[in-house]
């Protein structure tokens, strides 16, 4: 048997509390077998101040010491021996109060025109601000935490239910049920920043001239050269027209 470091033997508590014990302490939901794969199983660890520089380490670590109670598959593993079941876990909830939830910030229009859904990932939330920053940190480093009104929420026909601790989830959050923060960005700065080159022209042709335009209209500047082409084009096209429209026709 492999002799483990203080260190090592620190580190595989931790790892059999997630998978085995109490993974919600931890931010942590497993899937309905008990997996967890090893790049969130990495963060997790670092977040404790504990664990190897990558998660490829981390993954060494299990190949040379495999723990009796923990099975592993490429790219995630699970404990054999669990103190709960998955079923016991998503019963129904009925939080009483806020509770909070991350998200990406270039995401933020998007959640308040069309709310939240689990299609694509499972909206974890937790009771404590802490918590649900933790979780958000693990997807991206600029992100904001949004606020639901969990009472207005089961009023309106959300169900609930509990994955543990402080944490919970749901299929479905409308925007009605939020409290979102307003940024920059939807303020119309990043907006302003894109267009600011081409206003600043616009208005120093204007300062140039002496002229001035109303909010929304522009002036076309139009090159001496461009005026005898159009002048040429349009009889080309009153040619075009007579001989379309009087060709056969006698006066009477």
């Amino acid at each position: 048997m492999t002799l483990l470091s203080r260190g090592e033997a620190r580190l595989l508590k931790i790892v059999m509390n997630i998978l085995s014990k109490r993974p919600w302490e931890f931010g942590v939901v497993l899937d309905q077998g008990g997996w967890l794969d090893f790049k969130t199983l990495y963060k997790v660890l670092r977040e404790e101040g504990i664990g190897p520089r990558s998660h490829k380490g981390l993954i060494r670590f299990f190949e040379v010491y495999r723990p009796p109670d923990i099975e592993i598959e490429p790219g995630r593993l699970r404990s054999t021996n669990r103190s709960f079941q998955y079923s016991e876990l998503l019963e129904a909830s009925y939080p009483e109060g806020t509770l909070y939830y991350g998200i990406r910030k270039k995401a933020l229009h998007h959640v308040r025109k069309h709310g939240l859904d689990s299609t694509k990932r499972r909206l974890v939330l937790s009771e404590t601000k802490e918590m649900a920053e933790r979780i958000v940190k693990r997807l991206t480093g600029n992100y904001l935490l949004i606020e639901v009104d969990s009472v207005m929420a089961q009023a309106r026909g959300a169900r609930f239910q509990s994955l543990g601790g402080v944490l919970y989830t749901c299929p479905f959050l409308h925007p009605k049920w939020l409290r979102l923060p307003m940024i920059e960005e939807e303020m119309g700065g990043e907006e302003d920043k894109r267009e600011e080159p081409h206003v600043q022209k616009v208005r120093e042709n204007e300062l140039e001239k002496g002229q001035k335009s109303p909010p929304g209209s522009f002036f076309l500047t139009i090159d001496p050269s461009d005026v005898a082409y159009l002048e040429e084009k349009s009889g080309r096209r009153r040619d075009r027209w007579g001989k379309r429209h009087k060709k056969g026709k006698r006066r009477k």
